[in-house]
């Protein structure tokens, strides 16, 4: 059974993770529950360590997981599977063979997904990721703009997902943050409205 306070922590991690405050958000993994080292926990950390670009640490991190999980990670917060980030971590480190290899099986598996589940913004979204660290742009944006359209809101960790560094000079990227950053404030606000009632 998880302590709340475990899970405030994780929270809070994502949060700092999310705004770009990746010491305070290491700070909090390191004073929150360090036994879960294949939870929750575990996936935070990694995540925070690639989202801040420390591709060596990153690397080890996904490779523990992959370890126990080979296919894990694609629905935790971020969308963010295992194979991808390692393939992401690999390129940006020049092992573009590898990493391209990496990156095309991910690619299958969540492309297969995607055709299960036609409907899932998520799934949607993982592909786009993969596709905007293979260079296939047209058809990242394509999926980027599908997943928005079947209800993908998280612009944060679109911000700061490296797996989309390809995409960061196309003005449509900008566009599609800046849309996804308006309708979620709007939903916040529309929320407190009815809370206000």
């Amino acid at each position: 059974m998880v302590r709340s306070g475990a899970m405030d922590t994780r929270w809070a991690a994502l949060f700092e993770d999310l705004e770009g405050e990746f010491e305070a958000a290491r700070k909090l993994c390191q004073d929150g529950d360090r036994n879960d080292v294949t939870g929750d926990m575990a996936q935070i950390i990694a995540q925070i360590e690639f989202f801040a670009r420390n591709w060596a640490a990153a690397e080890e991190l996904y490779l523990g997981l992959s370890k126990t999980d080979p296919d894990g990670g694609g629905s935790f917060y971020g969308a963010v599977s295992y194979q991808s980030a390692l393939g992401r971590i690999r390129q940006a480190r020049g092992r573009n063979e590898y990493a391209a290899a990496l990156l095309q099986d991910a690619l299958a598996k969540e492309t297969a997904t995607l055709t299960r589940q036609p409907s899932n913004p998520e799934a949607v979204y993982r592909v786009a990721a993969i596709e905007a660290s293979l260079n296939s742009i047209e058809p990242a944006l394509q999926h980027l703009r599908q997943a928005i359209a079947l209800g993908w809101l998280d612009y944060r960790s679109l911000q700061k997902d490296p797996r989309f560094d390809s995409l960061r000079n196309h003005p449509e990227f900008d566009t599609l943050i800046n849309g996804l950053s308006a309708k979620v404030a709007e939903l916040r606000n529309n929320a407190n409205k009815g809370g206000d009632k």
